[in-house]
Parts: structure tokens; sequence; C-alpha cells
């Protein structure tokens, strides 16, 4: 069981870290993402973004952890565990690394995903 929980969390925190490159490649580009952006030579650029290009790796190696996991374990167990973790990390990553405050409300949210993963997980 304890593989099959540090491969889920595993799994989530690469989600986040891949989303999160993606999130700071949006902002370095400064611009509003639409249809002229798009179009534009500047789109070009961030696409080779190194933050943008990082992400797409972890992502992709996220995946083929995510094929290794529904391989080997239980497909709720790891579902369960992936989106939980990569919720709890994505709050993680919004106050560290993006400076997005964090309210009493949302804390007790994660407690209870918490309190209903391990219900989850202990069946």
């Amino acid at each position: 069981m304890l593989n099959t929980i540090l491969t889920s969390l595993s799994i989530g925190a690469m989600i986040v870290a891949a989303q999160s490159l993606w999130k700071q490649a949006i902002s370095k580009a400064g611009e509003n993402f639409n249809l002229d952006y798009i179009f534009s030579k500047k789109f070009f650029s961030f696409i080779l973004s190194p933050y943008l290009l990082g992400g797409l790796i972890i992502y992709a190696l996220a995946t083929l952890l995510y094929f290794f996991a529904l391989s080997k374990y239980p497909y709720s167990i790891v579902q369960t565990i992936v989106v939980s973790s990569s919720l709890i990390f994505t709050f993680a990553s919004a106050h560290l690394l993006f400076h997005e405050s964090i309210t009493p409300k949302q804390i007790l949210g994660l407690v209870i995903l918490l309190l209903g993963v391990w219900l989850i997980v202990n069946k």
C-alpha cells in the first residue's frame, strides 16, 4: 500500500509542477492569451519557453508513471490519491510560488479532503 501511495503522490506532485511551469510561462509572456496572441510572432517564443517545454516533459513523465500505477494498483486508490494530492499541491504551489493567499475556509476544505482520502484508502 505504501508503494501505491508514494507513486500516486509523485504523480500528483509532477502534474502540479508541470502546471505551475505553464502558469509561469503564461505569466512571463505578459500577454492576455487570446487569438491575436496565438497568431503573433510572440507566440513562437512562448512555445519555445523553457517553462512551457519543461512542463510538457514533466507532464509526459507523470503520464507514464500514471500508466505504470494503473497497471499495478487499484484504480480507485490511485485516482483518489492523485486527484486529492494534486489539489493539496496546487494550494501549496499557489501560495509559495504565486503568492496567492489561502483562506481558513480553504484550509478547512483541504482537511476535510484529507479525511475523505484517508477513509477511502483505509477500507
